[in-house]
């Protein structure tokens, strides 16, 4: 089931970023890796995803390079998945909505909500926030 989901999640990223080159945004390549990468640390939270994270950053390096830069960026929006589908207070999600790293943590979230339809409530959250930014 897990390669299963892997394949789903991996060819689910292509055709959101093949959806965002035909509309003409801007695309980051960082965000469909940390998308192809992020069924291995999905079930785990706070230190022990970041940790695990690490580990295969430190496996992907055979044959990609993920830079420190990278990789703390795939941190934060690891994270950030967190946050985004939590309980937060109006404080917090303008925090969340200012961070460097927000547009790419969104993007991954409305991926993962095609494989898991209880995220569309917090990417519909999501997505009237930026409206209204």
């Amino acid at each position: 089931m897990a390669e299963t989901l892997r394949e789903l999640v991996v060819a689910l990223s292509l055709q959101q970023m093949d959806e965002w080159f035909a509309a003409g945004k801007v695309m980051d390549g960082n965000l469909s890796i940390a998308a192809f990468l992020w069924p291995a640390v999905e079930n785990l939270e706070g230190e022990a995803r970041q940790a695990a994270a690490k580990e295969l950053f430190a496996a992907q390096q055979k044959t990609i390079e993920i830079d420190e830069e990278m990789e703390a960026k795939f941190l934060d929006i690891y994270d950030l998945q967190a946050k985004l589908t939590g309980e937060l207070t109006e404080e917090d999600s303008q925090e969340i909505l200012q961070h460097p790293h927000f547009m790419d943590a969104v993007e991954l979230l409305m991926i993962r909500s095609k494989t898991n339809t209880e995220l569309n409530t917090a990417v519909q959250f999501w997505t009237d926030r930026m409206e209204k930014k």
